[in-house]
């Protein structure tokens, strides 16, 4: 079974700004499963969505990054769609790009990329070391981990 990563460029105002204040041509990341995504937006928070929802009516940009998993993490990946569904959306993340710190391990609500982040360390996928701290994990900094993955692949 695989991991599905979808990267996606928008052209709403929340777009623009993650997109400038991380340099990077990606402005969101969520879940790719079958039909659906699931992920965190502005409108919603963290919830499953289906292809025909409004906030893709501005997408101009998207790839889909597969990668292989086993058993365990499939176990692991549904857990944390349980666990995290329904959450809010971590809108002091995107104020952070331009103001200041904020922890993206807290569990309250989730940012994009920052729940994605989450996914890949739960899952065993990435480490990330708690001794070189950070405030924030970008879309662009999830997009350079997965797709330098060994065995991730692009679908075409």
């Amino acid at each position: 079974m695989n991991l599905a990563l979808r990267f996606v460029r928008g052209t709403g105002w929340d777009s623009k700004v993650i997109e400038w204040g991380s340099r990077s041509w990606t402005s969101h990341v969520e879940l790719s499963c079958r039909n659906e995504t699931f992920g965190a937006q502005l409108v919603g928070g963290v919830k499953w969505r289906s292809p025909s929802d409004p906030c893709y009516r501005r997408v101009t940009r998207a790839e889909i990054w597969d990668l292989e998993i086993n058993d365990n993490q499939f176990a692991l990946l549904t857990g944390v769609i349980h666990k995290t569904n329904g959450l809010p959306y971590d809108w002091r993340a995107i104020v952070s790009f331009a103001f200041g710190e904020r922890d993206w391990r807290e569990p309250d609500s989730w940012f994009c990329s920052e729940w994605a982040a989450m996914l890949l360390e739960t899952l065993g996928i990435v480490k990330f070391s708690d001794k070189l701290p950070f405030d924030r994990i970008t879309p662009r900094d999830v997009y350079m981990i997965f797709t330098g993955l060994p065995g991730a692949k692009l679908r075409t």
